[in-house]
This record gives C-alpha cells, structure tokens and sequence, in this order.
C-alpha cells in the first residue's frame, strides 16, 4: 500500500512539472537559436530529473525485493530446521527399535541399550521441546503426536526390563515391528519434506537423514 501511494505520488508530480513544462514551452514559443537552448537545457533538467527519480526507485524495490526474499529465506530455514529435528526423532525410534529387539532376541547378542525403557523414555521428552504451534502449522501435528506415543509405548514395552533370549521378542514381534513401521514411514516422509522445502538443508544433512 505504501509503495503503491508512494509511486502515484511519483508519477503524478512527474507529470504536473512535465505538464507545466510543455504549456510554457507552448506559450512561449522558442524564437532564437538562445532560447532553443534554454529550453533544451530546461528538458534535459527535467529528464535527467526522471531518470534519477526511476533509478532510485528501481534500486529501491530491488533492496525491498531482497530484504523480502532473505526473510523469506530465514523462515524457510526456520521451518526445515524443525522438520529436521521431528525427523532425526522418528528416525532414531526406527533404529532403536531394531537394535534393542536384537540385543535381547538371543543370549549373547552384544548390549547396545542397557537400559532400553529409560532410553525410550528420554526419546519421549524430547518431543516436549519441539515448538508445537509451529510443528501445528507446518500440518505436521499427527506425524508429532504419532511419533510421541510410540516412544512412550515402546519406554512401557521395554519397562519389564526382558532378559536376553527369554522370548521377549517373539512374545512381542509384532507390537515392536509395528510400532518401527510407523517411525520409519514417518522418517521417510519427513526427510522428503525437508528435501523439498529447503534441499540446501537437506544436503547438508542427508547422512544423518538417510540413516537407520
């Protein structure tokens, strides 16, 4: 609105010394080769006038442009960061999930998570430091809260603290498979989300992203 005001303003006092210029040149008519050039002179004041007037307004719409585009720029990032972090969460459930089934599914097996229930416990606190009304209106508030509960379902799983090789695994298989379907699914989406809101984030990134 400002600028719009502000470029009627322009082209309207343009205009009125142009409109002024032209009647006096068309009542008083040049007669003399001297009074050709005053008034040559008096049209080149008025053109180099404009032409200034154009050139500091277009250089000014550009700064705006590029003040506009950075801000831009700055929440674009700001939004990808977000993802980024929902994203490692949801990848990193995925990957617990699958080491800590095989820690415990036979004796042996080497002890990645001592205590797995604590660890997935910690996961599910993260998640109360992400910004909720950001994640809300990036229309990612389902993918949060379903990655949310599976780290407190998978802390209360692993809660009875199983022993290696008692069958705690088999008992559970299909709970623990479903719940790392779902956080790598959301894994997944994310990471292309991120590659196509800010792909300069994503490279930087993407072997973080990518693994499992």
């Amino acid at each position: 609105m400002g600028k719009d005001i502000a470029r009627t303003l322009y082209v309207a006092g343009a205009a009125l010394v142009g409109g002024a210029l032209l009647w006096a040149f068309a009542a008083h008519p040049p007669t003399h080769s001297s009074d050709w050039a005053s008034w040559v002179q008096a049209f080149g004041a008025i053109a180099a006038i404009a032409a200034t007037g154009i050139f500091v307004r277009w250089q000014h719409t550009l700064e705006v442009e590029r003040a506009e585009k950075a801000e831009l720029s700055a929440k674009t990032r700001a939004q990808a960061a977000i993802l980024l972090s929902l994203q490692s969460l949801a990848s990193e459930l995925s990957r617990m999930n699958v080491l800590t089934g095989f820690q415990i599914d036979a004796v042996g097996n080497e002890i990645i998570y001592p205590d797995a229930s604590a660890e997935f416990n910690a996961i599910a606190g993260l998640f109360s430091q992400l910004p909720i009304d950001q994640i809300a209106t990036l229309g990612k508030m389902n993918v949060y809260l379903d990655l949310r509960r599976a780290a407190s379902e998978l802390s209360m799983v692993y809660a009875v603290q199983p022993k290696q090789g008692d069958g705690f695994y088999k008992r559970n298989r299909e709970q623990l498979h479903k719940l790392q379907k779902l956080c790598s699914r959301h894994a997944a989406y994310l990471a292309e989300e991120i590659k196509s809101l800010d792909r300069a984030l994503y490279e930087q990134n993407e072997d973080q992203i990518e693994r499992l």
